[in-house]
């Protein structure tokens, strides 16, 4: 293959025009591997900003992210085009391609592109992150690409710290619902930390707490407002924009709505819980209503909190006490197995007493009135059912088998278990593995249903749960292995023979 003599400049400049830029020497990068376009004396430097600023105003603005000059010897009719590729990380692991334009030697991305690439590297957090780019050389000619030094090398590798567009809105890392019985002075010692996701707080801009409101408070008058990190800080509420969150005049006993901060146009106010149970609060501070002009929204609901769904239903004799239960561990999705042998419910209590969530004329959708019909199940058997309820949907997957799988058959296809279910409350499966090593995870082994990973149970043998971790014995052996999940929380016995 005839061996080309290319030098090419590459300079990325995605600051604008109107400041100086700090620039450092990137060096190239290359990896050893068969060429499949040889360049003896390939070689590619850059200069890169050590610091940008993207803004909103300049979306559509092409910027010039590299240069090259003309390479010589390079076959009639040839060009040379770069592809640029930005991630989190300095191994570039799950980097992604952000679209450039090549005109005249010279590469354009629009500030746009680098704002969407640099989000989904990185989140909509408008603090200033570094970010690693680098790229790639083709040689064009005619309808032949072909990648300078193989499909995995690159060129001018460097980190830039860029500082992305504002979202539009702020979101502190911490929230508080504080209350009182006084709608005009609140104690700040009474704040309840609202839970949040391990994400970053502009990724996930939802909160939720759980709040048992007893007789004594809501007849003193449980007030409440949400209060951000801030203010906790400062030791006060001040009347300054953001430094509380609350209702819309008129609004104070709702369950749901828009939560507002005081502005020169309107003012918040406290709300206030009427009813004494366990709730939850859930507060998300950044959100978009149809129909409404602004682009930022914060919203609020109050939803009551319960352990527990039953599915009492033909299957147990419409006994609450005789059926399954479903858990939950966010108060929203609620999952568990049941057997199921033709119509039942859900019911939020074990008793009729309280909330039953019954069909509605969608399927898969839930109706909370008393008088709705009882769901339908055409197929006797157990299922895994999972019921969302704030969305009030649910779904029923059917369980065709329950397995063994691990380290002891190398994680390959299941071990089938037996069915021994006698009673919506007796449901048991039993079956044999064979360890022959207690090393690298030959002891290590869970249970999946109907050869679907989506369905799971692993854990500890008297707590099982969906999607946890391995469970494992400490000798060689034969073991007989029951798996009961008449009942929460499921369990199961490892007996060695």
């Amino acid at each position: 293959m005839k061996k080309l003599n290319i030098f090419l400049m590459m300079a990325l400049a995605l600051g604008f025009t109107s400041c100086e830029e700090e620039w450092v020497e990137a060096l190239p990068q290359t990896n050893a591997q068969e060429e499949v376009f040889t360049a003896e004396d390939f070689a590619a430097t850059s200069k890169l900003p050590a610091a940008i600023t993207l803004t909103e105003a300049d979306a559509d603005k092409q910027v010039e992210v590299a240069r090259f000059d003309a390479a010589s010897n390079l076959p009639e009719g040839s060009v040379v085009e770069f592809a640029m590729f930005m991630a989190d990380n300095e191994n570039y692991e799950s980097a992604i391609e952000v679209p450039v334009v090549n005109v005249d030697s010279v590469a354009y991305a629009t500030v746009a592109d680098l704002q969407t690439a640099y989000t989904t590297v990185q989140g909509r957090n408008p603090k200033a992150q570094d970010v690693y780019v680098r790229y790639a050389a083709y040689v064009i000619t005619g309808t032949q690409k072909v990648r300078v030094n193989g499909l995995d090398s690159y060129f001018a590798g460097a980190k830039v710290n860029v500082t992305p567009v504002h979202p539009g809105f702020d979101i502190e890392e911490a929230y508080y619902l504080v209350w009182g019985d006084d709608p005009e002075n609140f104690d700040l010692t009474k704040a309840i930390k609202f839970n949040h996701s391990d994400k970053d707080v502009y990724d996930d801009t939802k909160f939720s707490v759980i709040v048992d409101i007893t007789p004594d408070q809501v007849d003193a008058g449980f007030w409440w407002v949400v209060v951000p990190q801030s203010t906790i800080d400062a030791g006060a509420i001040s009347d300054a924009a953001d430094a509380v969150y609350g209702v819309i005049e008129g609004e104070e006993g709702a369950t749901s709505g828009m939560l507002i901060t005081n502005s020169e146009e309107e003012k918040c106010f406290a709300a206030i819980a009427s009813e004494a149970g366990k709730y939850q609060f859930s507060i998300n501070m950044y959100s978009k209503i149809e129909g409404l002009e602004s682009d930022v929204y914060r919203e609020y609901a109050i939803t009551p909190a319960f352990d527990n769904l039953w599915t009492p239903g033909s299957s147990n004799g419409w006994n609450h006490a005789n059926s399954n239960m479903l858990a939950t561990t966010d108060y929203i999705t609620y999952t568990g197995y049941a057997y199921l042998t033709g119509d039942f419910k859900f019911s939020n209590a074990a008793d009729w007493n309280h909330t039953n969530y019954g069909k509605t004329d969608v399927e898969g959708e839930l109706s909370t009135d008393g008088g709705a019909g009882n769901l339908p199940c055409a197929e006797a058997g157990l299922y895994w059912c999972s019921v969302n309820i704030p969305n009030l949907t649910y779904t029923l997957t059917k369980i065709e088998k329950v397995g063994l799988i691990g380290g002891f058959n190398g994680w390959a296809d299941v071990v089938a278990m037996t069915e021994s279910i006698t009673a919506a409350n007796d449901i048991k499966y039993t079956g044999t593995i064979e360890v022959t090593s207690v090393e690298n995870g030959g002891n290590e082994f869970k249970f999946r249903m109907t050869d679907d990973w989506a369905v799971n149970l692993g854990g500890t043998v008297d707590n099982l749960t969906n999607g946890a971790g391995n469970l494992k014995v400490e000798e060689v052996g034969t073991y007989e292995v029951v798996l009961d999940l008449s009942s929460l929380p499921y369990t199961c016995t490892v007996t060695k023979k």
